[in-house]
């Protein structure tokens, strides 16, 4: 067997781990960041929100996902089933993704910060999209344009909120 066939049978244990929480770190920690920024002009207040908004995520996620893998473990039929602290540990991973979203307002002004953290949050997402069809099997164009426009929705509408509490 070769290295991309190992790696790919490895990662399919895990695909959902991956994809869910690297598109929820993403979206959680760009919608922070994106409405915030709609909001206020303080980029040390929107580098904070996006840092507790992609920490307490990923922190919940790993949890929820150690949870309800462990449970579905304990109530299947099946022996084989996904380790729970490894299900936790790629979730908890894959949401920390969120913090490449957060440092653009750390060094520019807000209004560039906020066109190249939409640029960065499109690029990864776009990734997530091709990572997923390697291991599908389906179009890599087509699953990186459904990762971004479905992604897309959520910031759209952080950003609206955002706009109707701009001091």
């Amino acid at each position: 067997m070769n290295i991309k066939k190992f790696l790919i049978e490895k990662t399919k244990l895990t695909v959902k781990d991956w994809v869910f929480g690297g598109e929820d770190g993403l979206m959680v920690t760009f919608g922070a960041v994106l409405g915030m920024s709609a909001a206020i002009s303080e980029s040390n207040l929107i580098i904070l929100a996006g840092l507790l908004a992609t920490l307490s995520n990923a922190i919940s996620m790993a949890a929820g996902d150690y949870l309800s893998t462990k449970s579905q473990a304990e109530i299947s039929k099946h022996k084989e089933f996904k380790n729970p602290i490894l299900s936790a540990i790629v979730m908890f991973l894959a949401c920390l993704i969120g913090l490449v979203i957060i440092l653009p307002f750390i060094f520019l002004d807000v209004s560039s910060a906020r066109i190249l953290s939409i640029a960065l949050t499109i690029f990864l997402l776009f990734s997530i999209g091709i990572f997923k069809s390697m291991v599908s099997k389906r179009s890599w164009l087509r699953s990186g344009f459904e990762m971004v426009i479905i992604a897309m929705i959520a910031g759209i509408l952080s950003y609206y909120v955002g706009t109707r509490f701009a001091r």
